[in-house]
């Protein structure tokens, strides 16, 4: 069974460079605008300025750098050369961006100095854009600095010339001393920034090459807690906390490698599960109806040899056209069984998405296989799309029972 994994060189498509660009850009403006709008609400007035501080001088042409930082961020996503890099990149963006803003909303601080006259009206309009963009609150860690140290990272193997790499590594100094020579950040915000960037580097190491689903999840868990501390006036705050609940239990599982952390038994969840990760199940039905929209016109299942089907879960209708004998073998922990199914043989075998599967589950999926197969019947084996797992596990299936034969098939796309 080969592993999910992206080939470290493989370029990535623009799709996917836009798509994970939207994903951050996203997360970042809801995050950041809901703790700036929380703190302004508030009234904060807590600063942690130093002493060192009130001798720090303000250059207005710092301005110009300091607005460059989201241009530098989309030129990172647009040419990181690798998928792995790129993976990397967003994932530690992600990451840096909801530690900050956790903070932010756990400690919000404000940055009461006032910027004297810049002398020049191309500047002074910068500055004006710079306090309709940024209140003075979201001080420490400063995500400018962090995301400086994430964009050189991305973008340092990608420049060939020492030159080219020397202005880049000047340039991105320029960004992160700016935060502190516009007077729009204290020198601790600085430092606090250079760790927080530290800490997404180090958590997310550039050799890893496969999806981080429990990261992902642990991402969704702090966004919404940050919403839960910064919204509560609007909303209520129950929902914020039922969604982090939800993804953090997901992330745990996830990272503990629990297959069968939804219980699922007889195609069917316990009501405890069904109320705990209703957010995560919700997602996964609304994700299959897409799954079942976006590929219509083609067929539900297909045969993948002889007295083998591979498919996605089906409707009603769609498991009519099974052979009447069919044993069913559910490869999809996320999503109840379809009742029509529940009539047949049927046996769950539940496999996390987007992670291999243990060598001792797979093999028990495969003996259930063979074992139905032993007995005459025939077999469909889904997970929840179709796209991965049970397309896998069954391309595992004929390599056991590898044959000449068998050998010149070629495995059938996914329905």
């Amino acid at each position: 069974m080969r592993a999910i994994t992206d080939t470290p060189t493989l370029t990535p498509t623009g799709r996917q460079r836009f798509a994970l660009m939207a994903i951050n850009g996203v997360l970042f403006q809801a995050l950041y605008s809901a703790c700036n709008i929380s703190a302004a609400r508030a009234g904060v007035t807590r600063n942690i300025a130093t002493a060192w501080d009130a001798a720090v001088p303000f250059v207005p042409w710092m301005l110009v750098p300091y607005m460059t930082s989201v241009p530098l961020l989309v030129v990172a996503f647009l040419f990181t050369p690798t998928r792995q890099s790129l993976r990397a990149l967003s994932q530690r963006c992600m990451l840096a961006t909801v530690l900050g803003t956790l903070i932010f909303a756990l400690w919000p601080l404000h940055i009461a100095v006032v910027r004297p006259p810049s002398g020049n009206a191309f500047l002074s309009a910068l500055g004006d854009l710079l306090l309709t963009l940024d209140a003075p609150y979201n001080q420490w860690p400063s995500l400018h600095v962090a995301y400086c140290m994430l964009v050189w990272v991305a973008l340092r193997d990608r420049l060939a010339s020492r030159t080219a790499r020397i202005a880049l590594a000047t340039w991105l100094t320029l960004v992160a001393a700016s935060t502190v020579l516009t007077h729009q950040h204290y020198l601790p915000d600085f430092a606090g920034g250079l760790l927080l960037g530290a800490t997404a580097l180090w958590v997310v190491p550039s050799t890893r090459n496969a999806p981080w689903v429990s990261l992902h999840y642990a991402v969704a868990a702090t966004a919404a807690v940050v919403l839960g501390l910064t919204v509560l006036p609007w909303l209520p705050w129950l929902p914020c906390l039922w969604l982090a609940a939800c993804c953090g239990a997901v992330a745990c599982a996830y990272a503990r490698g629990n297959a069968d952390f939804l219980h699922k038994r007889n195609g069917v969840f316990p009501l405890w599960v069904s109320l705990l990760y209703g957010p995560y199940l919700l997602g996964y039905r609304v994700t299959w109806w897409w799954a079942r929209w976006h590929g219509r016109g083609k067929p539900a299942f297909v045969k993948f040899d002889e007295g083998l089907w591979v498919g996605r879960r089906l409707t009603q209708r769609e498991a009519q056209a099974l052979p009447a004998d069919c044993a069913v073998i559910d490869l999809g922990a996320e999503l109840s069984e379809t009742q029509a199914l529940r009539g047949h043989r049927n046996k769950s075998f539940g496999l996390l998405d987007l992670r291999l599967p243990t060598a001792q589950r797979l093999s028990a999926v495969i003996d259930a296989i063979d074992a139905e197969l032993k007995q005459g019947r025939n077999v469909y084996l889904h997970c929840a799309m179709g796209y991965r797992r049970s397309v896998e596990v069954a391309a595992a299936w004929r390599a056991r029972h590898a044959t000449p034969s068998r050998a010149r098939h070629t495995t059938p796309s996914p329905p």
